[in-house]
């Protein structure tokens, strides 16, 4: 019965549209209408609630580590955020279109571009990190313990909380400085 009913279903998409566009278009639509919102709004929520997590943690905010999963976090809820007003003005026309106003196409280009960039370099980094971690475990230990007495020596470590927040800076003055062009 279920092979009656799908070859029935496949003969009226055939009947209504013999070169298969409208089917096309259909699945764009779809995707459109439904997945791109649902995308945008999980990620955004998901981002929020990752970006309060890791700032109710002390134990992260100490390392290095928890400032680069925050950057992550910020940089992807920034990417989603940025894509928002596009899918407004595709979905509801004119009146929504801000990526079609003037400077709003520049500001939105370079956000969009520069978060998903600052995401992926912000995940190398996460990567080279924890590298290094693995790398010297045994100086990583002692500065990761969370006695006072090791606060120099966690200042000294190469991928403390100090260095990480500079790098973070610096890939974010390289974004900004490579993709707005100037």
């Amino acid at each position: 019965m279920a092979l009656v009913a799908n070859d029935s279903l496949w003969s009226s998409l055939q009947d209504q549209n013999l070169d298969g566009d409208m089917v096309e278009w259909d699945v764009v639509d779809i995707i459109q209408n439904v997945a791109s919102p649902t995308i945008i709004g999980a990620g955004l929520t998901g981002n929020v609630v990752g970006t309060a997590a890791l700032l109710r943690v002390a134990g992260l905010r100490r390392r290095g580590v928890g400032h680069l999963f925050l950057a992550v976090c910020v940089s992807d809820a920034i990417f989603l955020a940025s894509l928002l007003p596009m899918w407004l003005g595709r979905r509801f026309g004119r009146d929504y279109d801000l990526y079609n106003s003037d400077g709003w196409c520049e500001l939105l280009s370079l956000t969009t571009m520069s978060s998903n960039f600052l995401s992926t370099w912000f995940t190398v980094t996460l990567g080279v990190e924890r590298f290094v971690a693995v790398r010297h475990s045994r100086r990583h230990a002692v500065a990761a313990d969370c006695r006072e007495d090791t606060k120099q020596e966690s200042s000294k470590m190469p991928c403390g909380p100090s260095n990480t927040r500079v790098a973070i800076i610096a890939l974010t003055v390289l974004a900004l400085r490579v993709l707005h062009g100037e």
